[in-house]
């Protein structure tokens, strides 16, 4: 029987990334979540992981991030791509 520790580094390396995300974005003049309301936290035009955690705008929205929010529901374009501005704690 092979060891744990062998098994766990046949495992594949997968993206734990909830977000991807452009390098910023403006903050939103409104906010749908309170979580956003707060100084502690960057906007970003983002995109959310697919199903199998694939960033799927990788040359748009090159950064990955967790624990993100909604900030004001309102969509944007970040080159060619559309996207979702979010907010993320610092």
């Amino acid at each position: 029987m092979k060891s744990p520790a062998f098994l766990i580094l046949c495992l594949p390396m997968v993206s734990a990334y909830q977000w991807f995300t452009n390098n910023g974005w403006s903050k939103p003049a409104q906010y749908n979540s309170q979580a956003c309301e707060n100084g502690n936290v960057y906007y970003y035009c983002g995109v959310g992981a697919g199903t199998k955690g694939e960033n799927p705008e990788p040359t748009a929205f090159p950064h990955g991030h967790n624990n993100c929010n909604l900030a004001d529901g309102n969509s944007c374009n970040w080159q060619g791509a559309q996207g979702l501005i979010i907010c993320c704690p610092k």
